[in-house]
């Protein structure tokens, strides 16, 4: 997950943020990018990097986890989210699983609209108020 979600949804502070990037990155990567189960995406278009994604296969019985999916700013609205989107379903179906699943924060419409846009449900949903 992206520091930036979590601190423009108004979750956390950058460095709480951070603080909990690097405890999230230790418990679920405790081999790192060797870690089982775990797959890494570099979406490249034209040569040219244009993304990235991080999958965990069997995160719950069935179900791959979508941790990250970005296309990189200067490479929105062509389609590169709908085409990570694609290889995230394939990625888990090759993976053994039926369901894919992705979390988002509020503020994200971008991510919203294309998880609408795809197929996606809302399986759970929290909400907060900074008091």
């Amino acid at each position: 997950m992206r520091i930036g979600d979590i601190v423009r949804a108004g979750a956390l502070t950058p460095q709480q943020a951070k603080e909990k990037s690097d405890r999230d990155f230790a418990e679920h990567l405790p081999q790192g990018y060797l870690t089982p189960g775990h797959a890494f995406y570099a979406l490249e278009a034209g040569g040219e990097v244009v993304g990235s994604g991080w999958v965990n296969h069997g995160f719950l019985p069935g179900v791959t986890f979508g941790f990250s999916l970005e296309v990189y700013e200067e490479h929105r609205g062509r389609g590169y989210g709908r085409a990570a989107m694609a290889v995230g379903e394939w990625a888990a179906r090759e993976g053994g699983d039926e369901v894919l699943m992705f979390n988002v924060f509020g503020g994200n419409e971008v991510a919203m609209s294309l998880y609408d846009s795809t197929g996606f449900t809302v399986v759970e949903e929290f909400r907060s108020i900074s008091l």
